[in-house]
């Protein structure tokens, strides 16, 4: 599946606004939950 450069924007502007390693420690689940959200919307267009 490949997602378009809009959603690929999207998902690296809400991922960037954390520092990394804080990021990915406390939302693992929040990650993956995004990403899921954004394949659906993404691929469902």
């Amino acid at each position: 599946m490949k997602l378009s450069l809009k959603c690929e924007y999207i998902i690296g502007k809400n991922y960037s606004k954390h520092s990394e390693q804080n990021f990915i420690k406390k939302n693992i689940a929040l990650i993956v939950s995004y990403l899921e959200i954004y394949m659906y919307i993404c691929t469902s267009k």
